[in-house]
């Protein structure tokens, strides 16, 4: 078996993102027959795409494990997933074969210029409510290791929410309860913090600053009357 195949992406001319990823011949990727009406569509618009060879001197097997594996880490427009225009993953990967390409993944890092870039290209998308419970199906069961916990607060300093960002995630919540099971562990998570400790004259002016102008609710003020209630309660017992 030859191995003279390739994996190659298509980028944006103009953006330089990368919106489809394909395998073949070398001359494969400046070839415009055989395309789908998602890719012509994507040319006609944007224009002539730069031709980037990702992997050389393949086999069949590897430059298809290749592309899909690939492709599978992009994401794909067509299930909200991604940029790539392409419709197939193309063939399936053996455990073996994904394993080889996890371990050549890891340790990678994309560059802030390649992140914003790909930031931009998923604005204004919108996932469906069937590829939505795909994701939370696959989420599920998940444990995040604490060192990765400590990564994902590390990235988080020192960053700045929008006020668009701000609205979107409080217009998210609304109308969301958390279940008695769900409140019980917060509140076994919040107990004995804050025990000793004093809020300083500064932390509680800035505080007071940000309270200053907000509007309560009659049932947040109902809720909050309750729960001193309760507590007072509790003291006396």
């Amino acid at each position: 078996m030859k191995n003279d195949k390739i994996v190659y992406a298509h980028r944006n001319p103009i953006t330089n993102e990368m919106f489809y990823v394909g395998s073949g011949t070398i001359k494969r990727p400046r070839r415009v027959w055989g395309r789908t009406e998602s890719w012509k569509n994507y040319v006609a618009l944007h224009g002539a795409p730069i031709v980037e060879v990702l992997a050389e001197g393949l086999s069949v097997n590897d430059a298809f494990e290749l592309e899909e594996f690939i492709i599978r880490e992009m994401g794909r427009a067509i299930d909200g997933t991604g940029p790539l225009v392409n419709i197939e993953f193309g063939k399936t990967m053996s455990p073996e074969t994904k394993a080889k390409m996890s371990k050549v993944m890891k340790g990678r890092k994309s560059s802030k210029e390649t992140k914003a870039k790909q930031s931009e290209s998923m604005k204004g998308r919108k996932v469906s409510k069937e590829t939505r419970a795909k994701m939370s199906k696959a989420k599920k069961g998940r444990k995040i290791s604490k060192e990765a916990r400590a990564n994902m607060s590390k990235a988080q300093i020192g960053k700045k929410k929008t006020e668009e960002h701000k609205k979107n995630m409080s217009e998210a919540r609304k109308g969301k309860k958390h279940s008695p099971e769900t409140l019980a562990k917060m509140s076994a998570s919040l107990k004995g913090l804050n025990l000793g400790r004093v809020t300083s004259v500064a932390t509680k002016k800035k505080q007071s600053e940000a309270m200053k102008g907000k509007k309560q609710s009659p049932e947040h003020i109902a809720k909050r009357k309750e729960a001193i209630a309760r507590n007072k309660l509790n003291k006396n017992k």
